[in-house]
């Protein structure tokens, strides 16, 4: 039985779960179905989602091919597991990152844990997957306890080296030509918060107007941050899909030039009367439906089907965690 992956839309509610299904039958993979489920329903991104199951398919899928059972897999069995992503090259033609390589594992190991919890497989098959270590240094803001005890953590025992390269940033006149080429106020407010505050898609369309404070002054707001800034708030009810992927609640200070952007966009918005009644920083004022924000999409995985994901080092659901949005006039 060969697994590819599929979208399932509620019919009642609309919501999305990614799951494994016989490429054949297309009878759903049943522990694969339950933590898809449990993924969503712990609060994780869908993009969370849509990166995982294509991973767990490919081991699931290497187990089939090799004869292996998955429920009762060894510490060699994931050995030979790892060296098979590790040596089978991209799409590019270029070999896995380390990155890549512990995402992977990461999800397998995520998975069977979950199993061991639900009974599905034994618990020593979920145990041998990660081994007792002490944090000598502890990230900012991590409670030790009172006698250190949470300082001892479990870490996965399959780990591939990760080189840290620094991220490419734009030129001064890259970013330039980005924001000339904008047709509207409110297209280059939204490059702007996005250049200089650095909020990913999903943060700055899911904005509310509650969000931006912009005054030297916020207390009458009930906002004791003074500056100009905004606050990145999770909602799980943004009807455009938007979402912060971090989970939690941010302040992100702004420099003048998002404020008198916003100045410039709040003036070419009230020249439409379709946005009046929407709370959203972004509207589109033109295109139907009207005086709604615009729709976040997955971006789509360079032409490659589910199935080929499966079967790849790195899954068109790795394409899931960045966004597109229509920047429709």
């Amino acid at each position: 039985m060969t697994l590819c992956t599929e979208k399932a839309v509620s019919p009642t509610t609309g919501e999305s779960t990614w799951l494994l299904v016989d490429e054949e039958t297309y009878a759903p993979h049943p522990e694969a179905r339950e933590f898809s489920l449990y993924l969503r329903g712990a609060g994780r991104s869908p993009q969370t989602q849509r990166a995982y199951i294509p991973r767990i398919g490919r081991f699931l899928n290497w187990c089939a091919e090799r004869g292996t059972n998955w429920k009762t897999v060894r510490l060699g069995d994931m050995s030979l597991f790892k060296f098979h992503v590790e040596r089978t090259p991209t799409r590019y033609g270029r070999p896995p990152t380390g990155k890549t390589v512990n995402a992977t594992l990461t999800a397998v190991c995520e998975f069977l844990r979950f199993c061991a919890v639900q009974g599905h497989v034994a618990h020593e098959v979920a145990a041998r997957l990660s081994e007792p270590r002490f944090l000598a240094h502890a990230p900012a803001g991590f409670d030790p306890g009172e006698g250190g005890q949470h300082l001892m953590v479990k870490a996965r025992v399959l780990k591939a080296p990760e080189i840290e390269r620094a991220p490419q940033t734009l030129t001064r006149a890259q970013t330039d030509q980005i924001l000339d080429a904008a047709r509207t106020a409110r297209d280059r407010l939204l490059l702007t918060v996005l250049l200089e505050a650095g909020l990913r898609i999903g943060e700055a369309l899911g904005l509310r107007r509650e969000d931006m404070h912009l005054l030297p002054d916020s207390t009458h707001l009930g906002c004791r941050t003074g500056g100009a800034h905004l606050h990145v708030r999770p909602r799980q009810d943004n009807v455009n899909g938007a979402r912060a992927k971090a989970g939690r609640p941010r302040m992100v200070p702004l420099m003048p030039e998002v404020v008198h952007r916003y100045r410039d966009h709040l003036a070419e918005r009230e020249q439409a009367a379709v946005a009046a009644d929407c709370d959203y920083v972004f509207v589109k004022p033109r295109r139907r439906p009207r005086g709604t924000p615009p729709v976040v999409f997955q971006r789509q995985a360079s032409g490659r089907t589910d199935r080929e994901a499966l079967r790849s080092d790195r899954p068109a659901a790795h394409d899931a965690a960045h966004c597109r949005h229509p920047l429709d006039p």
